[in-house]
């Protein structure tokens, strides 16, 4: 996947689509998460316009019925959009045949595609993989996080060391102030001292083993804290730091600042080290003797976690780095034992059935407009029926506005139907050689529905059976 400088978006055009699916839903939720995205990578926002589609599923309508859109694509395909900024794939497209037709788009006209949500893989320039992720588009945007909210970052419901306390002021609003609590004040102040002298990423992490223990938390938790502003009584902005004065900080700005310059220092180290403690399995896995799932036990700080069985059978574990070794190296044998032509045969049975179903409509609609066009022929002449001509008129406008679309969709199964040799040739030949470790993770747990573990194997189970011609005992 190609490096993204998002520095470069400086001075090009960028554009920001928004859709909710109905009037309850708040679409600033996803403009709010542009504007963080856009503080947190430093981005200029001087040509930054907004592209709103309020109250308009793209379940139920095809993407001709969403007039920002529309106007969105224009604007694209006059080369006035570079940067396109939106919170997820599900918010484009309603379908894989819909998706591939824009995404060949955004290629066509050299758009950078920038994902708002953190959950969203970054879009791929490679089509075989951006059309895979498509497929699943819809599925992804049920199953979507709850997005970052700057009210929440400046108002928590809680935090970690902070006792919430509410009050009603006399013109009838409530407010909130935030005190450290008194059974973790002192050790929370300790914590943040000892971090702003460390010299090395050796004491650093003996710093953590040593608070890990105290506050009973990972240290993926630990770093979120001293990482925070909060506890210092202040809110991260993209020009510096904003004073919450209904804040009791735990400690001074300057000292907070120094906390982060230790931590941006070893950094990279620390990272890897809480990586390696906190990693988990690609899934979870399941106790082959009580199938129940396994559960995570982390080792010290710095070494690989376990699954272990959560019902006692203590015989039963894995290592979670073997755990993931086992799965990616043989994730390639269930990619090369799919059966190709089965694939190949349902995928254009469906297109199939898309392009006679529309076909049918198209047939229905045709007889509609002949019947209408009769009727508007037996009234020519006759008095006093200008407003039922009207009436027919419109009907016939509306008849064949509906036939464009058809029109237009049958194409779109058409173009998607050419290429689908060469995504399934890409999916099984090609896919697994390409992936990033972050998008393999990503497909192992769309391939895989569980693995069970004994303790002398593993057992998986893929998906999309049907078209899988094995079966398959990995021994450890």
């Amino acid at each position: 996947m190609a490096y993204t400088n998002k520095k470069l978006f400086y001075n090009e055009e960028m554009a920001v689509y928004c859709r909710v699916s109905t009037a309850g839903q708040n679409i600033e939720q996803q403009k709010t998460l542009a504007k963080i995205y856009f503080a947190k990578n430093g981005m200029a926002t001087d040509n930054v316009k907004y592209y709103l589609d309020n109250g308009i599923s793209a379940n139920k309508l095809i993407s001709e019925k969403r007039p920002e859109f529309q106007k969105l694509i224009i604007e694209i395909q006059k080369g006035k959009v570079k940067t396109l900024v939106v919170q997820s794939r599900d918010r484009l497209a309603r379908n894989f045949y819909e998706y591939v037709y824009l995404v060949k788009i955004l290629y066509k006209y050299d758009v950078n595609v920038i994902f708002s949500d953190t959950n969203q893989h970054p879009f791929s320039n490679d089509l075989s993989i951006e059309a895979f992720y498509g497929i699943f588009a819809q599925n992804e945007g049920r199953n979507i996080a709850s997005k970052t909210n700057v009210a929440l970052q400046q108002y928590p419901n809680s935090l970690w060391g902070f006792d919430v306390v509410k009050t009603v002021r006399e013109d009838g609003k409530s407010s909130k102030k935030y005190i450290p609590k008194l059974e973790l004040e002192k050790d929370i102040r300790s914590f943040f001292s000892s971090i702003k002298n460390v010299n090395s990423i050796e004491e650093l992490i003996k710093i953590f083993n040593k608070f890990r223990r105290v506050f009973k938390k990972n240290p993926l938790k630990l770093l979120r804290c001293l990482r925070n502003p909060f506890y210092a009584g202040y809110f991260e902005v993209q020009d510096g730091y904003v004073k919450l004065n209904y804040v009791t900080p735990f400690i001074t700005l300057n000292d907070f600042k120094k906390v982060q310059e230790i931590l941006l220092k070893f950094e990279k180290e620390m990272d890897l080290t809480i990586e390696e403690t906190n990693n988990r399995g690609y899934l979870q896995p399941i106790c082959s003797i009580c199938k129940g799932k396994m559960v995570f036990r982390p080792s010290e700080f710095g070494e690989s976690g376990n699954y272990v069985c959560s019902k006692g059978h203590n015989r039963n574990f894995i290592e979670v780095s073997k755990f993931n070794q086992l799965l990616s190296e043989h994730f390639p044998l269930v990619l090369n034992n799919i059966d190709i032509k089965k694939l190949k045969k349902d995928v254009f049975s469906s297109f199939l059935k898309f392009e006679k179903d529309y076909m049918k409509q198209i047939s229905f609609r045709e007889n509609e407009l002949k019947d209408v066009n009769s009727a508007i022929v037996n009234l020519i002449g006759v008095p006093n029926k200008t407003k039922k001509m009207n009436v027919l008129l419109k009907k016939v406008r509306t008849i064949k506005r509906e036939l464009e679309e058809l029109s237009e969709n049958i194409e779109k199964v058409k173009e998607s139907r050419k290429g689908i040799n060469l995504f399934i040739k890409s999916v099984t030949d090609e896919l697994a050689n390409k992936l990033k470790n972050y998008q393999k993770d990503y497909l192992l747990q769309l391939l895989y529905s569980k693995v069970e573990v004994s303790p002398d194997a593993i057992f998986y189970y893929v998906r999309f059976g049907s078209y899988i011609e094995m079966e398959e005992k990995i021994n450890e």
